[in-house]
């Protein structure tokens, strides 16, 4: 583990001029030959501790790189005993508030322009309480998930109506992709009501929450989400849209709404 973070190993020779080091390798080969490296050292383990151990390191190594989304990756996988999960949370998460909380000048530069990290961090924890049918843990996760989403969507300035609707024919930016992405990944594992409050509390149409409600197979909260909208004409098509995806026996009650 030492020879594949060490600076000074005889892999890191001298430093790197035009991405060649003085020994003639490239810097791109010289990322493969470390990662190569963590790879062996993880064969070697005899335990999930081990492993583990593995993970920190090559963690580390990614975070003193500047590269926080890999970073996070590795850090999701270790134990909350090796890595308690609120201390790695605010890790991530400080930097972006101006608190660099010991990471590298890389690590800080790249979490303090991003929440990214901190999103792949603990999208890969709610994967995990998904796997256990956690509701709870997932519903907690994701509604963090979903204001630090917003937030990147905000900051992107692309806060345009467009989830599940098929009239939208430009492309969206990344962070409302991702948004959209993660909602429909965990419709399912997370309570509708809340992550609908957490939607609207941002400059979400009632559509798009009228969109993930449906989603859910929550027909009452899409229906009213559509109705109490700004623009009533839109909110009564969001609302027929919705009625005409759901199944006749649970929609036809409110048709008459």
């Amino acid at each position: 583990l030492a020879r594949c973070i060490d600076d000074a190993a005889p892999h890191h020779r001298a430093h790197l001029h035009h991405g060649i080091s003085e020994d003639g390798m490239s810097q791109k080969s010289e990322e493969k030959y470390i990662e190569s490296q963590f790879e062996y050292a993880k064969s070697l383990c005899a335990n999930p501790s081990q492993k583990a151990t593995v993970n920190v390191a090559r963690a580390e190594y990614h975070l003193s790189k500047g590269r926080t989304e890999l970073a996070a990756k590795y850090l999701a996988q270790c134990p909350s005993s090796i890595m308690p999960f609120a201390d790695t949370s605010a890790r991530l998460a400080l930097p972006m508030l101006g608190m660099e909380e010991g990471n590298s000048i890389k690590a800080n530069e790249s979490l303090a322009n991003s929440n990214m990290a901190l999103i792949t961090f603990l999208t890969d924890k709610m994967k995990s309480a998904k796997l256990k049918n956690d509701t709870v843990v997932c519903t907690m996760l994701g509604t963090w998930l979903a204001e630090l989403h917003l937030h990147e969507r905000e900051r992107d300035g692309s806060g345009k109506p467009t989830y599940l609707r098929q009239s939208q024919r430009h492309v969206p930016p990344v962070s409302q992709v991702l948004l959209h992405q993660f909602l429909s990944s965990f419709v399912r594992d997370m309570d509708p009501k809340v992550i609908v409050n957490t939607l609207s509390s941002h400059d979400i149409s009632a559509g798009e929450c009228a969109g993930f409600s449906a989603a859910a197979g929550d027909i009452n909260a899409a229906v009213n989400a559509a109705l109490f909208g700004e623009d009533e004409k839109a909110g009564a098509l969001d609302a027929l849209r919705v009625l005409n995806d759901s199944a006749i026996e649970k929609a036809e009650p409110y048709y008459y709404k």
